[in-house]
């Protein structure tokens, strides 16, 4: 199998339910178990932007409730979600969030996920990361 590419990710946010923004990432990728609904087995390597490889031992679909500046909560469902146990937090591809028509914008208060003028997430500084507002 082909290895996929994304940043090293062992800073860690807060705990093992944050999502950091990242626009290396090829794919979405969490380290908790416990935030998939729906799964399937896969063995495969992911290389990391420092050169470590972790293993993939699953994917599948994850829901994710996103805070929003007016507190509303928006109901987010994220497919094709890679498990790798060894990570210390999950990722938020933005690759993956473009190719499924979202429009992704960075600016000096974070960032914000939207599609046909409906804001569906976002995002705030968080260290030197920018980490998904959610419930």
């Amino acid at each position: 199998m082909t290895a996929n590419h994304c940043l090293s990710a062992n800073h860690n946010p807060g705990h093992k339910n944050a999502w950091i923004f990242d626009s290396g990432a090829t794919d979405h990728i969490s380290c908790n178990y416990s935030l998939f609904s729906d799964f399937k087995k896969q063995e495969s390597s992911l290389e990391l932007a420092d050169g470590s490889h972790t293993n993939i031992t699953r994917f599948g679909k994850i829901s994710i409730s996103a805070k929003l500046p007016n507190r509303e909560i928006q109901p987010i469902t994220l497919e094709g979600v890679l498990f790798a146990l060894e990570l210390s937090t999950n990722l938020l591809s933005i690759s993956k969030l473009t190719q499924k028509g979202f429009s992704v914008i960075f600016d000096q208060s974070g960032a914000r996920i939207s599609k046909d003028s409906h804001v569906y997430a976002i995002g705030n500084h968080h260290d030197r990361c920018i980490v998904l507002d959610y419930n």
